[in-house]
């Protein structure tokens, strides 16, 4: 299924593009059913796009957030015969951190986080995460 709006995501790796273009390696994880454990359904880039990328600037790796608006868009270039996915996200919100317990500051946008190539949320981590299996796709 991969990410979609309202599903939660651990930051990897935070680029800032520039001062409108900040782009986050992220990763989403669901539980499976059958093992209990938790299987990786995206992990990729985002940019967040306009006021929101100064605020995803200011995430840190581990950081955990709700996504919020997402666009995605392919683009094929017929000399190279290649396709392109580009991920575009609007805005998103900060999870309470398990160790403060506290909501990240942010504006009357939702704040949102980077994450670090082929490094995924253990099952421990995503288990913090307050999800209500109802809102789960499975």
């Amino acid at each position: 299924m991969g990410f979609r709006t309202g599903a939660y995501a651990k930051v990897w790796e935070v680029r800032v593009k520039s001062p409108k273009v900040t782009s986050l390696r992220i990763s989403v994880s669901k539980k499976n059913r059958d093992t209990g454990e938790y299987d990786t359904d995206f992990s990729g880039f985002v940019s967040c796009l306009g006021d929101v990328a100064a605020q995803a600037a200011k995430l840190e790796t581990g950081d955990r957030i709700k996504i919020g608006d997402i666009d995605v868009s392919t683009r094929y270039v017929k000399e190279t015969n290649t396709q392109y996915t580009d991920f575009k996200m609007y805005n998103f919100e900060a999870v309470n951190d398990s160790k403060a317990g506290q909501k990240k500051p942010g504006g009357g946008q939702r704040n949102s986080g980077g994450g670090r190539r082929n490094n995924y949320a253990s099952p421990d981590e995503l288990s913090e995460l307050e999800t209500d299996d109802n809102d789960m796709p499975f």
